[in-house]
């Protein structure tokens, strides 16, 4: 009884639809002639054609209805209504599936939303709880967009497979063909070890021309990622597991983010933004934080090892960055080329369909500024529009790198006016976003809707995020050179050590709740507090997070016994991957579903574990067969250019 009160309800809608469309006057002819043929068939006792229409279109918001089957009926075809916020970075706020008749194409149904565009925007209103106008309307018609076959596929498939066949004659080669050569040269290092004076053969010394395929061997590069790097600063153990955590926290956000997209409890949203679990959606933007703060750390560290009594020139300058470039290009190259034209064999379905075909067109125009780490300058308001959208974060990066070695360089050379030229450029920093949020009214907390502007003004720019970035310079100065009387007593004092971690977790905290009165009332801060916020809150939350994990770093063993054991020290080796991977996963799972999700934060944290499963799955396939085997092929060109150098 119930399903024929759901079909009743639902062939009432369809046929005052059929009249709304057949009485717009934008409305082309045949399209509503067709609906009206379905109207008077339906009056007329013929009901099975309107009925394939109603029981084939979706039946509320964000539900899809039965794609394959409207488009299996040579009279129907199968759209997908979509409506978006304008200039947002997320876009797409509703759809709907229709099975309508083959006659209307979509500018038909985009006039039908456009004529009745109050009552939508009243309606979009209502169910999100903000008031929105100038909404875009667009209609996608999934069964017309096919495999687009051309030079930038068969470019991207060329790619993979030169790869994969390069992994291949590795394997032949290191695993097949030259095994007996390995196990001699295998027996004569045994010998040598054991003391035994046997000399190397000179056909073990031969080096063939094809030996080079064995950096490309996947068996010999998964052995050297499941190898135990235990060498190294045991302090420093702990960033394994804190990577970990961080790069789950970045997927946690995205999944949340991209899940709203795709749920149909809509009207539930404004709850669920007051629920106090959310303020750890909201603190997800502080992973990327962390991650600059670790990028510094790390820059200074491995640098100070090198260059702290050697020169460092233009060569040397050269040859830095361009270690950077070949370590990050080639794995983010494949990821473009795999969301740019080689994911539309992968997948199905109506929302499939439109995420594939919005990806063409945004890497077709902006991938350059991706692959040449500018994505985040040079797209400005259009980031939305970006190949790889959450590439921002490897083009700020990449700005801030190159300043680094100047920076270290006068931390090293000149450390007390070292120490005040780089926290000169972090109060500029803050000073300057402090000034941005207040002129610019920026108002972006706690409310999960960005304005465009402020992603490409303040969010995604170097100038505004080079703060904590050398704020974790600072911290891998102080480790490497400074550590002093205090760091020895917080070393030897359990009880020091335990206020030192308090502290931190304490400022960590008070970052995340503080703008807890903002989830009922946007306006529980003035601007001048916004500003505060918006511009401190990042390097507080870092300076809280180092307090954590002081006593980590001047030898507490618990932290790093704990966040430094294998499961973490291996995840670590595929953070970059990871990120690189991870949006692709999410968005792959989420638009190959033909149904609405039930957005809550359990499904939510069910599904991001999912995400994150799927994601380090694929970045270890992306690690062994893409970073690995161009890491020993730059390990490789330094190694003989050092020689020749010589």
């Amino acid at each position: 009884m119930l399903r024929i009160i759901v079909i009743a309800i639902a062939l009432a809608v369809a046929v005052a639809a059929s009249q709304n469309v057949t009485q717009a006057p934008s409305t082309p002819e045949r399209c509503a002639q067709a609906f009206k043929e379905l109207e008077d068939k339906f009056k007329q006792g013929q009901t099975a054609d309107l009925l394939a229409v109603i029981l084939n279109s979706g039946h509320g918001a964000k539900e899809l209805g039965q794609f394959e089957a409207c488009n299996r009926n040579p009279k129907d075809k199968y759209a997908v209504m979509t409506i978006a916020v304008p200039g947002a970075v997320t876009q797409i706020i509703l759809y709907y599936g229709i099975c309508g008749p083959a006659e209307c194409d979509a500018s038909d149904y985009t006039q039908f939303m456009e004529s009745h565009r109050t009552t939508i925007e009243n309606t979009v209103s209502s169910l999100t709880g903000a008031s929105l106008h100038g909404l875009i309307f667009d209609t996608y018609f999934p069964s017309q967009v096919g495999h687009k076959i051309d030079f930038g596929t068969v470019f991207s498939i060329g790619i993979v497979v030169i790869i994969l066949g390069l992994s291949v004659a590795g394997f032949l080669y290191t695993e097949v063909f030259n095994t007996p050569n390995k196990r001699r040269i295998q027996e004569e290092k045994a010998n040598l070890e054991a003391a035994l004076v046997v000399p190397e053969s000179a056909e073990a010394k031969k080096k063939s021309p094809f030996s080079i395929l064995k950096l490309f061997d996947p068996v010999e590069n998964f052995k050297k990622f499941a190898a135990d790097g235990g060498r190294g600063d045991p302090n420093l153990r702990f960033f394994n597991g804190l990577r970990f955590f961080m790069i789950y926290w970045v997927i946690f956000g995205h999944q949340y983010m991209f899940s709203m997209l795709l749920s149909s409890n809509i009207q539930d949203y404004a709850d669920l933004f007051k629920d106090p679990f959310t303020l750890m959606v909201y603190a997800a933007e502080f992973s990327v934080d962390v991650f600059f703060v670790m990028s510094g750390f790390f820059f200074v560290f491995i640098f100070q090892r090198r260059y702290a009594k050697k020169s460092f020139g233009v060569v040397d300058y050269g040859l830095t960055l361009l270690h950077r470039i070949l370590r990050l290009v080639p794995s983010y190259g494949v990821v473009i080329l795999l969301v740019y034209r080689i994911m539309q064999f992968f997948g199905k379905g109506p929302l499939w369909q439109v995420y594939i075909q919005t990806q063409d067109s945004n890497c077709s125009e902006n991938a350059w500024a991706d692959i040449l780490f500018v994505n985040n300058i040079a797209l400005g308001n259009k980031l939305k529009s970006d190949c790889i959208g959450w590439g921002w974060y490897l083009g700020c990066d990449m700005q801030i790198f190159l300043i680094m070695p100047f920076v270290t360089l006068a931390l090293l050379r000149k450390k007390s006016l070292g120490k005040l030229f780089t926290w000169a450029i972090i109060a500029v920093s803050l000073i300057y976003s402090y000034y941005l949020v207040l002129a610019k009214g920026y108002k972006e907390l706690a409310v999960g809707n960005h304005k465009p502007d402020y992603i490409a003004n303040y969010y995604v720019v170097p100038w505004t995020r080079v703060s904590t970035y050398l704020f974790g310079a600072l911290l891998g100065f102080w480790y490497t050179e400074e550590k002093g009387a205090i760091s020895k007593w917080i070393a030897s004092s359990r009880v020091a050590q335990v206020i030192c971690s308090t502290i931190g977790a304490l400022t960590m905290y008070a970052m995340i709740v503080v703008v807890a009165p903002l989830q009922t009332d946007k306006n529980a801060f003035n601007d001048t507090q916004y500003a505060l916020y918006t511009a401190g809150s990042r390097i507080v939350f870092v300076a809280g997070l180092a307090a954590f994990f002081l006593p980590a770093l001047l030898g507490a063993k618990l932290p790093n016994v704990i966040l430094g054991n294998r499961f973490f020290e291996l995840t670590a080796k595929l953070n970059f991957a990871t990120y690189l991977i991870h949006l692709v996963m999410i968005q792959f799972i989420g638009s190959n579903s033909y149904t609405a999700t039930f957005l809550s934060h359990p499904a939510m944290v069910y599904a991001s574990i999912r995400s994150a499963a799927f994601a380090f799955f694929a970045a270890l396939l992306l690690h062994v067969f893409v970073e690995l085997p161009f890491a020993n092929l730059e390990q490789v060109f330094f190694r003989h250019g050092k020689k020749a150098h010589k």
